[in-house]
């Protein structure tokens, strides 16, 4: 059985339809000022009149790959980072895809303070 890179690379430049969970590509624009890429971890953008409301930031590793396509559709700055959780692909990308000096971190949601991030 494949690990989990070589899955993502058997199936580079397939449909999403086709790749399913191990799709990687974008910018798909899903919904207006909507984006979605993916690189093993996918990260979602949306633009407000305020900034980018983003939605997890990939790998630390790989973010800086996500943050290119991100910006091929947009330059807003990101005004609001969210983290599904403190899984190293949806939360230590977060520096390559903000242009701010500094990004606010919570230990919330962690093993140090299991308090949840936000509750929806």
């Amino acid at each position: 059985m494949a690990n989990i890179m070589e899955r993502f690379e058997a199936n580079r430049g397939k449909s999403p339809d086709e790749a399913g969970m191990y799709w990687s590509g974008g910018p798909v624009e899903v919904a207006s000022r909507t984006w979605f890429v993916s690189n093993f971890s996918g990260v979602t953008a949306f633009e407000t009149q305020a900034g980018l409301v983003l939605v997890d930031s990939g790998t630390e590793r790989l973010a800086p790959g996500l943050a290119a396509q991100l910006r091929e559709n947009t330059q807003a700055p990101v005004h609001t980072p969210i983290f599904t959780h403190g899984h190293l692909d949806h939360a230590y990308g977060l520096k390559f895809v903000s242009r701010a000096r500094s990004a606010a971190t919570t230990n919330r949601g962690t093993a140090r303070d299991p308090r949840p991030v936000c509750a929806l």
